[in-house]
């Protein structure tokens, strides 16, 4: 009878989980539907556009689902978790998954091969970006995971077309097999002395503390590495530079930020069961020093980055250690795991759609009308496209974090948050990473500035000119450098309304 009672229990809480999926129903009907587009009718130019108008309607239905005040709605049992954090982080994934169909529509590259799965993939993309938002279960953070490594792996190798590009996606492959081999067993170690995968368990803890400290800390460390590979943090970053380099600067729009933007809302997820609230003060569970472990995360991998991006001469390289010092800066809004610090992460990882994605825009321009690839190539480019170069220079303005752009505001609450956590805390590593970070800033002016200086300082080189129109940069890249200076101008607005879903 009690078994019988249990499977009852189940079934309705199944019954009642499925309609808070329906954002991920239209998804799933929009690939369907291109994958039957592209059977019967060959490179169909319809086929963008309908993915386009699925992102759209499923961003819609998404956003539908903000409930105020905040709710934790647990589906499936507890396997996925929805409230207005993982909301937010849907619709920033919605948001880059948008603009980089939009922005493919463009690409000339992407025209020639004519691959249509590039397109009706990212729906199946983002469903797994989404499952892993969602994700408060330990299998179905390790089933999410899995899933976006095999879509990222793909569209890297989507773009093979020489070797450097195979080599790029090897390379990937064997580093996202060992970081997913390490999760798998950290998760194994704390499944055998927790006694449950499920963290919102509220026994979880309690049994998982009866563990030998060395235990604790060795499964918790190999789950902290399948982490910090999906988001490109030291010591998992090493296949990102080859990885950009292969890779279309045009993919990179979306492989580059939407990945980052769910592997955060994973470890959110994964640290809010080790976070508590007394009196009004947000504390981490004592038996492991996460405070600590992230600072110094935090700390090295902005050192790394920032460091040898300086030495870098091939400009999606360059980028990519870039984003790696980017990531030791989002790594900040999660220490401590304080209210303003959650904010400060969904605020920067907002400008971070915007300012990267441009970017990448920017670059993938430059790649298609002057075959600019290296730093020397980038030298005289503003007597060609000075409108380019001209929104290059701010979009990096607000990547180094200067005013008035929004990448100033994002890295103010992103210090902000970290210095509230040493106030809670007096913890020096968390003093240090905030010391680290404004380095880290002023380094990145040396790196971007090689770039600028480049195109406006040094004579122009023998350049490809293309015939094709500019139309990308007033249609696509122009509104997002307008929102990157208004929301850097006026953010109380965003700020606010992020502060008042996730209260």
């Amino acid at each position: 009878m009690e078994w019988y009672l249990k499977l009852q229990t189940l079934i309705e809480s199944n019954n009642i989980s499925w309609k808070f999926l329906l954002p991920e129903y239209v998804l799933l009907l929009f690939f369907l539907l291109g994958l039957v587009i592209d059977l019967f009718v060959k490179h169909s130019k319809l086929l963008p556009i309908l993915m386009l108008a699925g992102l759209a309607v499923s961003g819609y239905f998404t956003f539908l689902q903000i409930s105020i005040p905040n709710q934790n709605q647990q589906l499936f049992n507890g396997m996925l978790l929805l409230n207005n954090k993982t909301i937010i982080f849907k619709l920033l994934l919605t948001l880059v998954s948008f603009i980089f169909l939009l922005y493919s529509l463009t690409d000339q590259r992407v025209k020639q091969r004519r691959i249509a799965e590039y397109f009706y993939l990212v729906p199946l993309f983002l469903i797994a970006l989404n499952m892993l938002c969602m994700s408060s279960h330990l299998i179905s953070i390790y089933m999410s995971l899995e899933m976006v490594s095999l879509f990222s792996y793909g569209y890297v190798a989507l773009a093979i077309n020489e070797k450097r590009n195979a080599e790029a996606a090897m390379k990937y492959i064997l580093f996202g097999l060992l970081a997913s081999a390490l999760l798998l067993y950290g998760i194994s170690l704390l499944y055998g002395f927790s006694g449950t995968l499920l963290l919102l368990d509220p026994n979880f803890l309690a049994a998982f503390a009866k563990a030998p400290m060395p235990i604790i800390a060795l499964s918790l460390t190999l789950i902290l590495a399948g982490f910090l590979f999906k988001i490109a943090a030291v010591p998992f970053h090493f296949y990102a530079p080859d990885v950009y380099q292969g890779t279309s600067a045009t993919t990179l729009v979306l492989l580059s930020i939407a990945p980052k933007i769910a592997g955060y809302a994973m470890f959110a997820n994964f640290l809010s069961c080790f976070s508590f609230q007394i009196f009004n003060q947000q504390l981490f569970w004592p038996m492991y020093n996460w405070e600590t472990t992230l600072s110094v995360i935090a700390s090295v991998t902005i050192i790394l980055g920032s460091f040898v991006a300086i030495s870098q001469t091939n400009i999606k390289r360059l980028m990519a250690y870039a984003g790696i010092a980017q990531s030791g800066f989002l790594l900040m809004g999660l220490i401590g795991y304080t209210a303003i610090g959650l904010v400060a992460l969904l605020n920067y990882l907002f400008a971070y759609v915007l300012m990267t994605s441009a970017a990448f825009m920017l670059i993938s321009y430059f790649e298609q009308q002057h075959e600019a690839f290296d730093l020397a190539d980038y030298k005289g480019l503003v007597r060609k496209s000075p409108m380019a170069a001209i929104l290059l220079v701010i979009v990096f303005a607000s990547l180094i974090g200067l005013p008035p752009f929004i990448g100033f505001t994002g890295k103010f609450l992103l210090f902000s948050a970290s210095y509230q956590a040493y106030l809670s805390s007096a913890n020096p590593s968390v003093l240090f990473t905030i010391f680290t970070a404004a380095i880290g800033s002023i380094i990145s002016l040396f790196y971007y500035f090689k770039i600028v200086r480049n195109m406006f300082m040094r004579e122009e080189t023998w350049v490809k000119v293309s015939s094709e129109e500019q139309g990308v940069l007033y249609f696509l890249v122009l509104p997002i450098v307008i929102a990157i200076i208004y929301f850097g101008i006026l953010p109380s607005g965003i700020i606010a309304y992020i502060q008042s879903l996730i209260a």
